[in-house]
């Protein structure tokens, strides 16, 4: 996304998370061959927390009285916007799977956190648009965001971006960067560009997108250059285009997936917009995609479904 150090939802949060961004995991994955993903994700959460602790006592250690103190109130909004985020993610997935995905939501956050404090006080996004033009595209996804929404999950949704709304000013206050509204504007847009129905959003650029055929497209991907093992499964079983994604051999999502010319959409069992890509191009068995935030994904076949 741009030049996102964060997620993507989650990938599951920001995945889920959004897009979220897609951070660099450096504590130990306790979730590569666990039976019990609930538990081994909280434990990489706790394991990532503690480096944000680390992170944040440090970056404090060289900060100046009044920037220490602003660090320490923007940090504290950043807190209450996070947990909302997560649990606004998690709410619209099965009940049984929610205790992980919350685990796993929190953990990339935080590794996003982190990876913030890493380049502070600059930005974590580069080559954005003008921030004016960011806060008219964020005003837009969530009032189309909101509009879809049953009136519960409204209210969650304005809680949410009242915290982040809190949070991005404390931060930014606390940066004093030119361009920080910007870089927070740029990543909260592709948060919510993620979660938008198929029908709000944008039109992809046709001028760079390659058609494939479905038959070149069943089988099974695994993403390059990830921090984690992701692989997708695209089939076709009775006239149906199901597909399935497993996140270090657990299952991640499932749903349906549609061709359209050099388009890509996967949409979970109730019709909801999981994942909208261009088609780059397919070349020697690598799949090259981008969202439409800019960020691309790479995928090599690694196995070919006859059905």
């Amino acid at each position: 996304m741009m030049a996102l150090k964060y997620l993507s939802i989650l990938s599951l949060c920001c995945g889920l998370l959004s897009a979220c961004s897609q951070p660099t995991l450096q504590a130990d994955n306790p979730c590569q061959s666990s039976a019990r993903p609930a538990t081994c994700q909280q434990q990489r959460y706790q394991a990532i927390d503690v480096q944000l602790n680390q992170a944040y006592q440090q970056l404090q250690r060289q900060l100046a009285g009044t920037q220490a103190k602003a660090l320490r109130h923007a940090q504290r909004l950043w807190l209450p916007y996070r947990d909302l985020h997560c649990q606004y993610v998690i709410a619209e997935h099965a009940a049984d799977i929610q205790t992980s995905l919350k685990w796993r939501c929190l953990a990339q956050l935080t590794q996003s956190r982190v990876d913030s404090f890493k380049v502070y006080p600059q930005p974590v996004t580069t080559a954005v648009p003008a921030y004016t033009t960011l806060d008219t595209r964020l005003n837009q996804l969530y009032q189309q965001h909101k509009r879809s929404l049953p009136t519960e999950r409204q209210q969650h949704l304005r809680q949410t971006q009242r915290a982040w709304l809190a949070f991005r000013d404390a931060e930014c206050a606390a940066r004093q960067h030119p361009d920080c509204l910007a870089d927070l504007t740029h990543i909260r847009n592709a948060q919510l560009e993620f979660k938008t129905p198929t029908s709000m959003l944008p039109s992809l650029s046709s001028s760079t997108a390659q058609s494939i055929n479905e038959q070149q497209l069943i089988g099974t991907w695994q993403r390059l250059n990830y921090q984690e093992t992701l692989h997708w499964t695209f089939g076709i079983h009775q006239g149906v285009h199901h597909y399935l994604a497993q996140l270090e051999q657990l299952p991640h999502e499932a749903g349906q997936w549609q061709l359209k010319p050099g388009r890509l959409s996967i949409t979970d069992s109730r019709g909801r917009l999981l994942h909208e890509y261009q088609i780059l191009s397919l070349r020697k068995g690598v799949l090259s995609l981008q969202r439409l935030d800019g960020s691309q994904e790479r995928y090599q076949q690694v196995s070919i479904s006859r059905e």
